[in-house]
């Protein structure tokens, strides 16, 4: 169950990060559905494993957005 838990956090914080939710507007219910598609495809074994990828994507698309962000701020600054 906590990995259900986590895989939805995840999932909603990377929608809300990078405008995806926004662009597509994907809500809660849409999201519970590809939880349950997801649990359907993979089982329930594999959720805490989708849950860890998921997170160290968003920690890396994170730092890419803060790396390209400085990199704008410092080319205006030039």
């Amino acid at each position: 169950m906590a990995g259900i838990i986590i895989l939805i956090e995840l999932s909603v914080a990377l929608f809300h990060i990078s405008g995806v939710g926004q662009l597509f507007s994907i809500g809660v219910p849409e999201l519970l559905l590809i939880l349950v598609l997801v649990l359907i495809l993979f089982g329930p074994g594999k959720l805490p494993e989708i849950g860890r990828s998921l997170g160290k994507a968003l920690t890396e698309f994170k730092k890419a957005k803060k790396d390209i962000e400085d990199e704008l701020k410092d080319e205006d600054g030039k």
